[in-house]
């Protein structure tokens, strides 16, 4: 007597209802719920196979249908592979770690005993068959990897399809899957209102948040009862916004080739203005803030060894958030894809991001551009705790340059100086005492003249460029977890102890 032969855990299935909606048509009024066709015991399944003498398998799906009515009638399935539910199951357990993920059957391996299959009428279930070859997964693959057959209902003929509506099983829906089909038009004559930013994205006034609140979902819960339709549409859209978001989230799966790939015409950065030379010894990269300065910067520089990446305003405080979320911003994955090297990942938990090659850096100088203002150095700041953060070995090589700009222009007669400080400023102004003179103090890169970004901020020959280079690495790193870290009591003992040396540059009104 032949020993039986079983595999166990070699594959598994991961089986998705989408709920085919089955209408009651025989207008009894005890059906209860609208009935539904789907994949009896839905979601992930482990399977102990019987090995026939030939080398295959029979994996058995089950299909049956719900309702407290009768089935009156034949209701023929169909059911195809979903690659997209397994990366989804995948991402969600694992996260980046890619080499933990379930593989895919391979096509050739199996086969389904029909096309479609019937639920008869006066029943409530139905079989399909898949027949396994082992011969032909050790040909195509190793019989030893955990193989996933990802399937789900795709139709159902001579009934109406359900709609794919949000289930339990999906993850949470968000405020920003909301926010991205919402606009607000508000008319506020408050005097007392105040905004988070420019953009007034956010207001700060708890009690006009409350009644703002109360007010707009009341409004809401009006508009939504009196017209259904238009409440079903923008949960419909609601739905689309997240699973786009999580299809996003998705792709970022292949966050190291993103990091560190090639730019060409199929793979470029928006709104990168490369420079011409191919010689890595002369290229420089300038970064810079918002489209204003870009469009100075691009006015003044020279094209065949400076190149320009804008950011767009006050880049994610990288010390203090995770890998997750600075990889979910496009400025800062942008950038790092930009610089070519890859990025420094000390955490086991995402070691396959670790892919810093600094043979792969493509410039000889990053310069950090921002205004000479309060807002300018918070951006500056930010962007050096990015480079801190991710790759700090271009600041211990000396890599990282922050450009000055001038505060000042003072022009006496036809001559011109540029004053980078206040002190600059009055030692100048002190040589030119009894002769009249005019002072101009600088408004942000965007509004100076290209000559003078060129002569003051670009030219290698007359620019001031200071060279971030830490002597001490370990006193750095308590100044930026000071500074910018979670250590709030340090922050705020801080400011009390240090802070009146700085009244005079607060913006205070």
């Amino acid at each position: 007597m032949k020993q039986k032969r079983y595999i166990y855990g070699i594959v598994g299935c991961l089986l998705i209802s989408m709920m085919l909606g089955i209408s009651s048509c025989d207008g009894l009024e005890d059906e209860l719920f609208q009935k539904n066709s789907y994949i009896v015991h839905n979601g992930w399944q482990d399977y102990a196979l019987e090995v026939a003498e030939d080398n295959t398998t029979i994996l058995p799906i089950y299909f049956g249908v719900n309702g407290t009515s009768a089935n009156d009638k034949d209701i023929c399935l169909t059911m195809e592979i979903d690659p997209d539910t397994l990366q989804k199951y995948n991402w969600e357990k694992y996260k980046n770690q890619s080499d933990l993920y379930y593989k895919i059957l391979p096509a050739g391996t199996y086969t389904f005993d029909a096309d479609s299959w019937t639920i008869p009428s006066g029943e409530l279930n139905a079989t399909a068959a898949i027949k396994i070859d082992l011969n032909k997964i050790e040909e195509l693959g190793s019989l030893y990897d955990d193989y996933v057959l990802p399937l789900r209902i795709t139709s159902s003929t001579g009934e109406p399809m359900g709609q794919n509506k949000y289930t339990k099983s999906e993850s949470k829906i968000t405020f920003n899957d909301i926010q991205d089909a919402l606009v607000l038009v508000s008319n506020n004559f408050s005097t007392q209102t105040s905004y988070e930013n420019q953009t007034k994205k956010a207001i700060n006034n708890k009690f006009v948040q409350e009644a703002m609140t109360d007010f707009l979902r009341a409004q809401l819960e009006v508009y939504f009862i009196e017209n259904p339709q238009d409440a079903q549409r923008i949960a419909e859209q609601v739905l689309i916004n997240k699973r786009s978001r999580e299809t996003a989230e998705r792709t970022r799966l292949n966050i190291k080739k993103k990091l560190s790939g090639s730019m060409d015409i199929s793979n470029r950065v928006q709104k990168f203005v490369p420079c011409r030379t191919k010689d890595i010894e002369r290229s420089e990269l300038y970064i810079v803030e918002g489209d204003s300065a870009l469009g100075s910067v691009k006015l003044a520089r020279d094209g065949e060894f400076q190149a320009i990446m804008p950011i767009r305003g006050k880049i994610l405080n990288c010390l203090k958030a995770d890998y997750g979320k600075i990889f979910k911003s496009d400025i800062i994955t942008d950038l790092l894809k930009v610089l070519g090297c890859g990025v420094e990942v000390h955490d086991k938990r995402a070691k396959d991001l670790a892919t810093f090659d600094l043979a792969n850096l493509r410039w000889n100088k990053i310069v950090i551009c921002t205004d000479a203002d309060v807002d300018g150095f918070q951006i500056r700041t930010l962007v050096l705790t990015m480079l801190y953060r991710l790759t700090p070995t271009l600041i211990q090589q000396g890599y990282v340059y922050i450009a000055e700009s001038p505060l000042y222009e003072i022009t006496c007669k036809e001559k011109t100086w540029f004053a980078y400080s206040d002190k600059e400023k009055n030692d100048i102004v002190a040589t030119l005492e009894g002769k009249k003179y005019d002072i101009q103090r600088s408004k942000g890169l965007g509004e100076n003249e290209p000559d003078m970004m060129w002569l003051t901020t670009m030219n290698p020959a007359t620019r001031r460029l200071i060279k971030v280079m830490p002597e001490d690495v370990e006193r750095t790193a308590q100044v930026f977890d000071l500074l910018l870290g979670e250590n709030a009591q340090g922050r705020k003992e801080h400011i009390a102890e240090n802070g009146y040396k700085y009244l005079d540059l607060a913006d205070i009104s």
